[in-house]
C-alpha cells in the first residue's frame, strides 16, 4: 500500500468518526485524488450526494455514475445537512472560494489531508493544472484591458474580509494622489458595496476564482509590467516580505502603510459608516432590546482560531443573569446563534451605530472589530493564543496598537483554558 493510500485510509476513518458520512457528502474535485477518495468511501458502504469541480469544461461529464456539477454555481445554492470533502493540492484556493460563499472550514467543508505536491506522481498533474490556471489568468487580464483600457492600474485585493477593505480605505487617499487612473478589483460584491461607501471609488467585482487565475498570470509575467498590484500581504507573492515585517513587530495596520508606500508621518483618514438611525431603532423595538444594556456577541471569525462555543454559551448565560439583553451577530448561513441569545444579522452600514446604541460588544477578533475603532461603546476583543508568522495574533491585530485607547478590553484566551472564569472578572469590570 502506498503512503498516499495509507494517509487516505486514516483520514477517512477520522471523518467517519466525526459522523460526516451521515450527512450529504459532496466531493469537491473530479480528479484522480477524488476518485480514490470516492473508492474509499464506497468501500465502507457509504454514498455521496454529488461531485463538483471548478472546471466548467467537464460540467456534465460522468464521475462514476454522477454528473459533474459546476462548483461556483453549486455552492451558491443552499444545501441542507451537506458537507464538502476536499482532497486537492489547491486546497487554499478552494478554501477561499468556499468562505466567499459563506461556508466554514471544519463545519461545512473539510480538507481530507495535506497533499505533498512535490511527490513525483503528482508533478505532471500539478504542471497541467498550473498551465491551465495561467491561461485562464491571461484571459481574465485581456478582458480587463479590453473593458478599461491599457492606461489603467489594477489594484487587486483577493481577501474576503471587511477589515481589509476598511484598512485599505484609511490609506487609499494618500496612494491615489500618486496614481490617478486606478481600478480596484475585489472578489465579493458585498465588499465592492462596502468599499464604495468608505470612499474607495472605481471598484469592480470579479469572482475569487478569476482573481486566483489573474494572480497566477501576474506572478509569472510580473505585476508591475502589466499594471497590476496586489493589495494584500497574506498571499504567497508577498510572504517573505510579510514575514520580515512581522519579525520587526509591525502590526496589520502598519502593513498597509508599507503596502501603499506611504511615509510614517502619513496620518490615515478616519472613515465612519453613518448608518440609519431609524433602521437601528426598528431592530431595538422588534427585539425588545434595551439601549445601553444590550450586549452583542460576535463569536465567529475567518482568519484566526475561534473559541469554543461552550465558552460563549457560559459567558452569554452569565451576562443574561446580570440583566443584559444578549444578542449574537450571525452572518453566513453556517453561523448559529449562541443558545438563549437573540440572533441578529445587522447591515454593515448600521453596525457601529447599533453597537453604540447597545452599549457593549464582545467578540473574537474579526473584520467587524476594525469597524469599531472609533465606536463610542464598551468593547471587549478576544484573541486566540496562536502566532501570525513571527508575531502573536494579539500583537499583530490589537485594536489598542491600531489606535483605540478607551473603553477597550483585549484578552488572549489560551486554547488549553477556555473556561468562563478566565475572563469573567474582566468582562464584569467593563460592564
Amino acid at each position: 500500500m502506498s503512503q498516499f493510500d495509507q494517509d487516505l485510509r486514516t483520514a477517512v476513518s477520522m471523518l467517519e468518526s466525526l459522523g460526516l458520512f451521515k450527512k450529504n457528502v459532496v466531493l469537491f474535485g473530479a480528479g484522480k485524488n477524488s476518485k480514490k477518495l470516492y473508492e474509499e468511501i464506497t468501500y465502507r458502504n457509504y454514498k455521496i450526494k454529488a461531485v463538483i469541480d471548478n472546471n466548467s469544461e467537464i460540467e456534465g461529464n460522468l464521475f462514476e455514475s454522477y454528473k459533474i456539477e459546476y462548483a461556483p454555481d453549486f455552492i451558491k445554492e443552499e444545501h441542507i445537512n451537506t458537507v464538502y470533502l476536499i482532497l486537492s493540492a489547491f486546497y487554499p484556493e478552494i478554501k477561499r472560494q468556499m468562505e466567499e460563499a459563506g461556508l466554514r472550514e471544519g463545519v461545512d467543508f473539510y480538507k481530507v489531508f495535506n497533499i505533498n505536491t512535490n511527490r513525483s506522481d503528482l508533478t505532471y498533474e500539478k504542471f497541467c493544472n498550473s498551465i491551465d490556471k495561467l491561461l485562464k489568468g491571461k484571459k481574465v487580464y485581456i478582458e480587463l484591458l479590453n473593458r478599461y483600457g491599457e492606461d489603467v492600474e489594477f489594484f487587486i485585493n483577493p481577501a474576503n474580509s471587511l477589515g481589509d477593505i476598511y484598512l485599505m480605505s484609511l490609506y487609499i487617499d494618500g496612494y491615489i494622489e500618486k496614481v490617478k487612473n486606478a481600478i480596484f478589483v475585489l472578489g465579493s460584491e458585498r465588499l465592492v458595496e462596502l468599499a464604495n461607501k468608505l470612499g474607495i471609488k472605481r471598484c469592480i467585482y470579479i469572482s475569487i476564482i478569476d482573481i486566483e487565475y489573474l494572480l497566477v498570470f501576474a506572478q509569472v509575467f510580473q505585476f508591475e509590467k502589466n499594471h497590476l498590484k496586489l493589495l494584500h500581504t497574506g498571499f504567497i507573492h508577498f510572504r517573505i516580505w510579510s514575514r520580515m515585517l512581522t519579525y520587526l513587530g509591525i502590526t496589520w495596520m502598519e502593513h498597509y502603510r508599507e503596502l501603499f508606500e506611504l511615509s510614517a508621518e502619513y496620518q490615515p483618514k478616519n472613515k465612519i459608516l453613518q448608518g440609519n438611525e431609524n433602521e437601528v431603532q426598528q431592530i431595538f423595538s422588534k427585539n425588545n432590546l434595551k439601549e445601553g444594556r444590550t450586549i452583542l456577541l460576535a463569536p465567529y471569525a475567518n482568519t484566526i482560531r475561534e473559541i469554543s462555543l461552550n465558552y460563549w454559551y457560559e459567558l452569554a448565560q452569565s451576562l443574561i443573569d446580570e440583566g443584559f439583553c444578549v444578542c449574537t451577530n450571525v452572518g453566513g448561513k453556517s453561523e448559529i446563534p449562541i443558545k438563549n441569545t437573540i440572533p441578529l444579522c445587522i447591515d454593515i452600514n448600521n453596525f457601529s451605530l447599533f453597537v453604540e446604541k447597545a452599549g457593549y460588544f464582545i467578540g473574537i477578533r474579526n473584520g467587524l472589530s476594525d469597524l469599531l475603532l472609533k465606536c463610542k461603546a464598551n468593547i471587549a476583543i478576544l484573541y486566540s493564543d496562536e502566532m501570525f508568522d513571527l508575531i502573536s495574533v494579539y500583537n499583530f491585530y490589537s485594536l489598542k496598537r491600531m489606535g483605540r485607547t478607551s473603553s477597550l478590553i483585549e484578552k488572549v484566551i489560551p486554547e488549553t483554558d477556555q473556561r468562563l472564569l478566565y475572563l469573567k472578572d474582566s468582562i464584569m469590570d467593563l460592564l
